[in-house]
């Protein structure tokens, strides 16, 4: 109990150093003391020798208390209804009732350890406290005291009559389930200590007894004051180039930087600023095909040679190379080396008479059919024309 009591003061001291505003963006919540009004019913058990279920008895209470900060509070109440005791031999139990005035000293374990918010679902508290007991109708421990069962005593050398007084500690937790910001559902359970003359019964020990109440709470005032803070104007938004991040008067081209009509790039990223020399041609492959054994050029093929024409005239710097070949499976390869060369040859020819290519940008060569470029036998009979 001294450890206890000890505790309750270092809360007590240490309760004005605990924040009591609560702040959720624009909006400040701060703690203010409020009364609330309690009311309890549940179920009472006397420590007794007899079985636990028959010990059992209706409790009740009611209860006004005043929260002072988020960790400490008191509150008064008026409690009670039945007790019991036990008669172990003949096995019997007798009920007698009371009433306590109690005044509690509460102690908040949910904000003591986390920072106070005014809409926590759940608080537990602790309490320590005293009362006066006024017990009364004792009547049937009396009564079995009379009876005196043939001569079979119980010890019930504090047996009382009437009514009588007695001073009581008591302690306990309470647990709030918030409803509202006024209504909670509470859940207690409280330990009572009171002197050994409480059951009638004379065991050298202190009797308790304990209940376990629910009921409802509801305060007086939400528990907190709440302030909105007006919002800050926003700022004049300044202009700003997407590009530099400079302000558009401090952008040098006032927000619309140049691009390069090659790259897509600004210029000042570009790597030639704008500047991209000219793009090397690609080398152009054209495959005239032949008949069996023949080196005429048809009119399909024609049209081929006219475009390697068009190619050399657009790139003046550009030469052709030609190189005719002939498929391994007709002839011999005398004949093919000749035939394949006579193939070279007439692409060479139509490309100077008929297209005007100077035939220094042209370069003939022959291979018969020591080498097959295509996996289709027929395809071979080719003069094959690269320009670049």
């Amino acid at each position: 109990m001294k450890k206890l009591f000890l505790t309750i003061a270092c809360a007590l001291s240490m309760s004005t150093l605990f924040a009591q505003t609560y702040i959720d963006g624009d909006t400040t919540y701060e703690f203010k003391p409020y009364n609330y009004l309690q009311i309890q019913a549940g179920v009472g058990y006397t420590v007794g020798e007899i079985d636990f279920s028959d010990l059992l008895s209706p409790a009740a209470q009611i209860s006004w208390g005043r929260q002072f900060s988020p960790i400490q509070g008191m509150r008064i109440g008026l409690g009670g209804w039945q007790n019991k005791g036990g008669w172990t031999n003949p096995y019997n139990d007798y009920k007698y009732n009371y009433i306590a005035l109690n005044a509690d000293y509460l102690v908040n374990i949910t904000n003591l350890f986390r920072e106070w918010r005014p809409a926590y679902r759940f608080n537990l508290n602790a309490f320590v406290g005293i009362a006066g007991n006024l017990s009364f109708n004792n009547d049937e421990a009396n009564d079995l005291e009379a009876m005196n069962f043939n001569g079979i005593k119980e010890n019930f050398d504090h047996l009382w009559d009437g009514s009588k007084f007695r001073p009581v500690g008591r302690m306990g937790l309470i647990g709030d389930l918030r409803c509202t910001d006024r209504v909670s559902i509470n859940l207690e359970f409280n330990a009572n200590i009171v002197s050994d003359h409480y059951n009638s019964k004379h065991a050298d020990n202190a009797d308790w007894y304990f209940n376990a109440l629910a009921g409802l709470s509801y305060k007086f005032g939400n528990g907190y004051t709440k302030t909105v803070r007006e919002p800050e104007p926003e700022p004049v938004p300044v202009a700003m180039c997407g590009t530099c991040g400079k302000t558009i008067d401090d952008c040098p081209y006032h927000g619309q930087h140049p691009k390069c009509a090659t790259c897509g790039k600004y210029l000042d990223e570009c790597e030639y600023h704008g500047q991209h020399p000219a793009p090397k041609p690609q080398p152009m492959i054209r495959n005239i095909f032949f008949e069996k054994n023949k080196a005429d050029i048809s009119n399909e093929e024609a049209v081929k040679i006219q475009e390697i024409a068009a190619y050399l005239n657009g790139h003046p710097e550009t030469k052709v190379a030609l190189v005719g070949y002939a498929d391994v499976k007709t002839g011999n390869a005398k004949i093919n080396a000749r035939i394949s060369e006579k193939r070279a040859a007439a692409v060479s020819q139509f490309l100077q008479e008929k297209c005007n290519i100077d035939a220094d940008r042209i370069s003939s060569d022959y291979k018969g059919d020591t080498e097959q470029p295509f996996a289709v036998n027929e395809e071979n009979r080719v003069c094959i024309c690269i320009a670049e």
